[in-house]
């Protein structure tokens, strides 16, 4: 376990050195990447995941959010719906529930393939880190220096 962190550590280190050289069009990309990064370090902390849970989990769980970034990629852009016609937004209703039902599918679909590499308490604790991970991000981000040096004195 500690091996595995030492590693998650020693990425994301490497990761942020080589983010601090890159050009400006590239920086979506490396945020991004370095968000991956955290996220993996952050759920296999909360998940208390060994190494050979890791192994096994990883790829189950990146194979997952892939078929959910292609799931939303085919979702077609939304109109203002006061722009829409009553046939257009019938239709965006019907696409809507279409792709929720097909997220559930993929949901019960990948659940069944957790349970081959975690214990069904560990999925449930899945399910709260990724909630809890995203809120820490979305703190973060609205107060990037919290917790840092605390509030400068202006006056």
């Amino acid at each position: 376990m500690k091996n595995l962190f030492l590693f998650i550590c020693t990425q994301i280190i490497l990761t942020s050195a080589v983010f601090a050289q890159a050009p400006k069009d590239e920086r979506h990309k490396e945020r991004k990447a370095k968000m991956e990064a955290m996220k993996i370090g952050f759920l296999t902390d909360e998940l208390k995941l060994s190494s050979e849970e890791a192994q096994k989990f990883w790829p189950v769980y990146n194979e997952y959010h892939a078929a959910i970034k292609t799931l939303k990629k085919s979702r077609k852009p939304a109109k203002d719906p006061l722009e829409m016609t009553d046939a257009e937004a019938n239709e965006q209703l019907n696409s809507n529930i279409a792709m929720k039902t097909e997220k559930l599918e993929l949901d019960k679909r990948y659940i069944e393939a957790f349970k081959k590499v975690l214990s069904p308490q560990k999925i449930i604790k899945l399910e709260m880190a990724e909630r809890k991970f995203k809120k820490e991000l979305v703190r973060k981000i609205r107060k990037p220096g919290e917790g840092k040096q605390g509030p400068k004195n202006r006056e």
